[in-house]
């Protein structure tokens, strides 16, 4: 658990050093705290919701128990040894939809995330997320990998925001109504963590 709390604090100042190695301050996740006169059994799951909260690549959110890892922090580097993502990607073991965390640091997440804007399709929106302006974007999958057609077609919802200093994408592929429920929820969730200046 240490090392996994180090290595979430790592990525937190590395997303944020690109200005200028200044504090980094969270906004706060607006978990209620348990009162004193609460049973054991609702500290107990109280103490789970705070246990299960991440801060990764700019965001804070609540981590559900039933998500399995699959990996974490695959680096991608170019030839000159400069990271150019990051990537995290998760199952849901009840549903056996995928969550991908897709983050491309500095100057050349900007350049993606404003090569998306001026290229949103008729199937993207402006939505906000924690007050901050993303891009949603999404597809009906109904071909595998091989062009093979799939018995039931799966739904790839993507967000792109711009944050700290990096562009974030955020995807979410699994069935169409499970996948609209879970997605719309878990969306709403997710906190902004900030460099300040």
């Amino acid at each position: 658990m240490k090392n996994f709390s180090l290595l979430l604090l790592f990525i937190g100042i590395f997303a944020c050093k690109t200005q200028k190695n200044q504090a980094i301050s969270v906004k706060s996740a607006s978990i209620e705290q348990p009162e004193e006169n609460i049973s054991p059994n609702n500290k107990e799951q109280n103490s789970k919701l705070l246990d299960n909260q991440v801060q990764k690549y700019g965001i804070i959110f609540t981590r559900p128990e039933n998500w399995k890892t699959d990996y974490e922090d695959l680096k991608s580097i170019n030839r000159q040894g400069k990271i150019m993502s990051l990537e995290s990607v998760y199952t849901d073991t009840l549903n056996s939809t995928r969550i991908q965390f897709v983050f491309h640091p500095g100057k050349n997440g900007k350049k993606i995330y404003n090569y998306k804007i001026k290229n949103l399709s008729k199937t993207g929106k402006f939505i906000k997320i924690d007050g901050k302006q993303a891009i949603e974007t999404s597809e009906i999958i109904r071909y595998n990998g091989k062009g093979m057609p799939i018995d039931q077609p799966l739904k790839r919802t993507k967000i792109s925001l711009l944050i700290n200093e990096g562009e974030l994408d955020i995807i979410y592929t699994g069935k169409q109504q499970e996948n609209d429920k879970n997605f719309d929820q878990f969306i709403q969730s997710i906190k902004i963590a900030e460099c300040k200046k």
